[in-house]
């Protein structure tokens, strides 16, 4: 039994691409610093902070997966687009399933506000704050807990959104 299980979880590909990669983010930056800059294999310093913004991208197009099925509307691009990876099917279902209940809040508070009672109107825009500022937490919540591999049941939320 391996003792990290990063290391179960990938196939001898991935296994060698990560090398791979680690080596050179650590070449990279030693090549620039150890040798001369006259020197063939010199790395230009301006070479190693493009570098480091092109994996600071890739980090972040790797992630955004995960993110964007809690950010309103856009949790239907990986709803729709990765079919193929159960995870990443569970979060965009949960966002969508969380996008639709922030619709029917915002559906039923623009019912209240066109009916013109006073004490209800003041009383749903501050009960409306506090929801959104749920929404917010969830989503905050869940996003964190999608990047760090976990799940969070949101409970009627997640409920609706593994009948889709």
């Amino acid at each position: 039994m391996t003792p990290f299980p990063l290391i179960r979880a990938l196939d001898r590909g991935a296994i060698a691409f990560v090398v791979v990669l680690v080596a050179i983010a650590v070449l990279v930056p030693v090549l620039n610093l150890a040798l001369p800059p006259s020197s063939p294999f010199n790395v230009p310093t301006y070479f190693v902070a493009l570098f480091g913004k092109y994996i600071c991208y890739a980090l972040l197009a790797l992630s955004l997966d995960l993110i964007w099925g809690y950010l309103g509307i856009l949790s239907l691009i990986p709803f729709f687009i990765k079919k193929d990876d159960p995870e990443v099917q569970w979060h965009a279902k949960n966002g969508v399933a969380l996008l639709l209940a922030e619709v029917v809040w915002c559906v039923a508070q623009i019912a209240i506000a066109f009916a013109h009672i006073p004490v209800l109107g003041c009383v749903s825009g501050l009960v409306g704050c506090l929801v959104w500022i749920g929404f917010l937490a969830i989503s905050v919540l869940c996003i964190v807990k999608a990047v760090n591999g976990q799940r969070f049941r949101i409970p009627v939320i997640t409920d609706m959104a593994e009948k889709m």
